[in-house]
C-alpha cells in the first residue's frame, strides 16, 4: 500500500517517531540497546500514529520504513561530530541521500572527482535483513566496485563513505588548528 499522507501528516509521523526514538535511546545504558527510527515505528506503529493524529489506513509501512531510514542517515550526518566532513559535503550537495519514495535508503557521492568502479555513485545502502522492513533489522551495504562489503552499523558505514569522499575531495578535510604563542 502506498502512503497517502499529506505533508503535515507525514511530518507529524516523522516527528513523533524521532521524538520517541530519542527518548527511548536516551534511557539506554548501552548503545547496542538503541533503536533506529524505523525499528521504533515498526514496534510502536499504532501509538505513533495515534499520537500524530494520523489514520493508520493511510500509512504504507514500506514507504514509511524507507523514509525513516533515510531520515536516520541524514540526522546522523548532521549531528555526529565524527562525520563532520560528510556534513559539509551534504550541505554542499556533494553527497545525497535517497529513500523518499519507493527506494531503500541509499547514499550517493555526487562530487565531480568521484568515479566508482561500478559506474554508479551509489556508495552505501540500507536494506532489510529479511526482505521485509528495515525496522525488523537491516544491513548496511557498501558498494566497492563489483563487490559489496558490509558495515557493522550505520555509523561505521557512514565513516566509510566519509573516507571514500575524502580520498577524492580533500577540501573537506579538517584543517589543523595552529596555536601560536604570543611573544612575551
Amino acid at each position: 500500500m502506498n502512503t497517502q499522507l499529506n505533508k503535515e501528516e507525514m511530518s507529524a509521523v516523522i516527528k513523533e517517531t524521532v521524538s520517541r526514538t530519542i527518548s527511548h535511546n536516551d534511557k539506554q545504558d548501552c548503545y547496542k540497546d538503541d533503536k533506529s527510527y524505523a525499528t521504533m515505528f515498526v514496534e510502536d506503529r499504532e501509538k505513533i500514529l495515534k499520537s500524530a493524529k494520523v489514520d493508520s489506513a493511510k500509512v504504507g509501512d514500506w514507504e514509511m520504513d524507507c523514509i525513516l531510514g533515510a531520515k536516520q542517515i541524514i540526522d546522523l550526518i548532521k549531528t555526529d561530530p565524527d562525520l563532520s566532513a560528510l556534513k559539509k559535503a551534504y550541505e554542499a550537495k556533494d553527497i545525497s541521500v535517497d529513500g523518499f519514495g519507493m527506494n531503500y535508503p541509499v547514499v550517493y557521492i555526487d562530487h565531480k572527482n568521484f568515479v566508482n568502479d561500478n559506474k554508479n555513485n551509489n556508495v552505501m545502502s540500507v536494506e532489510p535483513n529479511d526482505g521485509s522492513l528495515i525496522g525488523n533489522g537491516y544491513q548496511v551495504t557498501l558498494r566497492k566496485g563489483d563487490d559489496d562489503v558490509y558495515a557493522s552499523n550505520l555509523k561505521e558505514g557512514l565513516k566509510n563513505v566519509q573516507s571514500t569522499l575524502l580520498s577524492v575531495a580533500p577540501e573537506y578535510r579538517e584543517k589543523a588548528s595552529i596555536k601560536i604563542k604570543p611573544k612575551m
